[in-house]
């Protein structure tokens, strides 16, 4: 089925839309183009807001629309999809230039949050003069660590994954086998992520073109791991 007259209506920003698609069916691209498109005609950044429902899905999309403002400065893809993300955030970048946002440099400037952290926000920068609600934050360092553990004893289960398998063997295998420090070393950077998080998305920081030669070597590792035969205890 050819959905692409609904998905270019969509991107009408003079209208508003209920989009309902099965799971796969592209949504989050169709949001981060609808993004694109709301964001090259804005006066700044911040006035362009999307919110979500998890943690995960803001950082989902804003690493898709980030992706796609360092993707719009290389070849323009091959695929009607991708190429209609292309020429969307190419109007993004000279509308960062014209109004000089330097976004690819300050990514913070995208509006990306859950509807729990919008309520947050709201109520903390505007209570009511009856009830003075403080901001809830988290204030013991335990419960920290003890969610940095459980990400980091999530991530070595990754391993049985093929899409992370290799990267995670080749931490291991640097680290003698030795899980705990694996899982502390994970927790300490969890712990400091604030410092080395917004580098990522520093223009230049990431070389796509390195990050996609480093997933074929991954993919090559991978086969030859299956090929190396079962050799079974004692023989």
């Amino acid at each position: 089925m050819n959905d692409q007259r609904q998905r270019d209506q969509a991107l009408n920003i003079g209208d508003s839309f209920i989009v309902q698609a099965p799971a796969g069916s592209g949504k989050t691209e169709l949001i981060t183009q609808r993004y694109l498109k709301l964001l090259s005609s804005a006066d700044v950044p911040e006035n362009i807001l999307v919110m979500t429902f998890t943690n995960r899905a803001v950082d989902e999309l804003k690493h898709r629309i980030i992706s796609s403002l360092n993707r719009a400065r290389l070849h323009p893809p091959e695929e009607p999809h991708k190429l209609k993300t292309f020429d969307l955030a190419n109007k993004v970048l000279e509308q960062s230039s014209l109004k000089d946002w330097n976004l690819l440099n300050h990514p913070s400037r995208i509006k990306i949050i859950t509807i729990d952290s919008l309520s947050s926000l709201i109520v903390s920068r505007y209570p009511s003069i009856d009830q003075l609600i403080p901001p809830q934050t988290m204030i013991n360092t335990y419960e920290y660590e003890q969610i940095y553990q459980e990400a980091a004893e999530n991530t070595l289960l990754l391993i049985e994954e093929s899409e992370y398998q290799a990267s995670i063997a080749s931490v291991l295998l640097y680290l003698d086998n030795h899980v705990d420090r694996f899982y502390r070393l994970i927790v300490q950077m969890l712990s400091k992520r604030e410092q080395w998080l917004p580098k990522l998305y520093i223009e230049g920081a990431l070389d796509i073109n390195l990050l996609e030669n480093h997933k074929l070597h991954q993919e090559k590792y991978n086969i030859t791991i299956n090929q190396i035969p079962h050799i079974e205890k004692g023989a």
